[in-house]
């Protein structure tokens, strides 16, 4: 434990940087060095948003293509019954919500075409355009 001390306290003089000892003294030292596979995987989801491994964001925009559908099946069959100011409401509650979360990592990929594409589709039945 000494011959630590005695490099740390070395280290630190020569480099001009104060490592405190009490953080060395609590650490543990190993000699064995175990290797340990590390899996590459395509895609994982973190904090709802959906990461592969080349950053181009297919697997979440196919992920929340469905729902976006949904939303937008809700919002077809509301039309008949409810003013545009309800529909206006279900698009923000239902649809925005979806679409706006990690929008500003996803939003630039060529995916997400499909995505903005179904908001065009139901911003048209909103406001009873047509092409």
């Amino acid at each position: 434990m000494s011959c630590i001390i005695s490099v740390l306290r070395r280290w630190n003089k020569s480099s001009y940087l104060l490592v405190p000892l009490y953080y060395a003294l609590n650490c543990s030292f190993s000699e064995h060095f175990y290797l340990q596979l590390i899996t590459n995987i395509n895609c994982t989801k973190f904090l709802g948003l959906i990461i592969d491994s080349t950053l181009s964001w297919k697997d979440h925009v196919r992920e929340i293509t469905p729902k976006l559908n949904k939303a937008f099946y809700v919002i077809r069959t509301l039309t008949f019954l409810r003013s545009p100011e309800v529909l206006r409401m279900v698009y923000f509650s239902y649809f925005h919500f979806i679409m706006l979360y990690g929008i500003i990592f996803w939003g630039n990929s060529h995916h997400s075409v499909n995505i903005f594409k179904i908001q065009k589709r139901i911003i048209r039945i909103i406001t009873n355009s047509n092409r």
